[in-house]
């Protein structure tokens, strides 16, 4: 029971941290935009053309349900065997492993970003290090990893539901690359279009419309192979925590019985 309660708190701890830290990325984003003399109605839109306002959106959604799930299941006082079927859900697991694949995408974006930013200039002007950036791109990720990691499962994934990693990715890139394709957003870069365009890789028509594409599809593979990454090392985590519980109940089992046989011994050699 303890290695399950443990999990439950882990897992608790890092969705009650990521919570004010996205809650707080996304205000500062909002006062920029209330600082912008454009259009705010237009602006704040338009942030959700972008994937890592979108997937962290997903993740905090998720993050809240699965507060709520897990407090549920560490005030249930029931037996071990018993605490997987009366307190958790396969829906969370396939949940959980979805924002986990979410915010591996919202990383990767983030590299990409970083290599296109070091080869130009209009880019690097667009994409500067900040608040925000740092919480969206890097801390969240890392707390949501290291969660779906030591999350407890109801029940193993099958095989294709450990594809859902890359469901949502799939999807926004199902609705984006239409738009840019089609030129309802014309150009990432504001002195050639638009501006609209979310992200330098997705610029089919000022792009290498190959390269735009390659990388759409890597984001989708890697995401859904991070998924069974994830996966993977969970089971490797749940193995190792149960062994430990065993071995620890073994050693205590048999310092009883060491104990016992002592007192059996000493109170033999008393009636003698």
């Amino acid at each position: 029971m303890a290695c399950i309660k443990t999990r439950l708190l882990i897992s608790n701890i890092v969705n009650i941290i990521m919570t004010p830290l996205f809650l707080s990325a996304f205000i500062v984003e909002i006062v920029d935009i209330y600082k912008n003399p454009n259009s705010v109605i237009k602006n704040f839109w338009g942030i959700f053309r972008y994937f890592s306002y979108d997937g962290s959106i997903i993740t905090f959604i998720i993050g809240i349900i699965m507060i709520i799930k897990n407090y549920k299941a560490l005030k249930m006082q029931i037996e071990e065997e018993n605490l997987r079927d009366k307190a958790l859900s396969h829906f969370i697991d396939i949940i959980s492993l979805i924002s986990a694949c979410n915010e591996f995408v919202i990383f990767l974006i983030a590299i990409i970003i970083i290599i296109y930013t070091i080869s130009t200039d209009v880019w690097n002007e667009e994409f500067k290090t900040s608040y925000k950036t740092l919480i969206i791109h890097e801390f969240i990720p890392i707390f949501i990893a290291v969660r779906s990691i030591f999350d407890v499962r109801k029940t193993d994934l099958k095989l294709y539901e450990k594809f859902v990693g890359g469901l949502f990715i799939t999807i926004y890139l199902i609705i984006i690359i239409p738009l840019c394709a089609t030129k309802v957003f014309t150009s990432f870069d504001k002195n050639k279009g638009d501006g609209n365009i979310p992200y330098p890789f997705f610029d089919f028509y000022h792009e290498r419309w190959y390269v735009c594409l390659i990388i759409s599809l890597l984001l989708i593979l890697l995401a859904i192979g991070f998924g069974f990454l994830i996966d993977f090392l969970n089971k490797k985590v749940e193995i190792y925590l149960i062994s430990r519980e065993s071995l620890k109940r073994i050693g205590t089992t048999e310092r009883l019985s060491i104990a016992n046989e002592k007192l059996f011994v000493e109170s033999i050699a008393h009636a003698y």
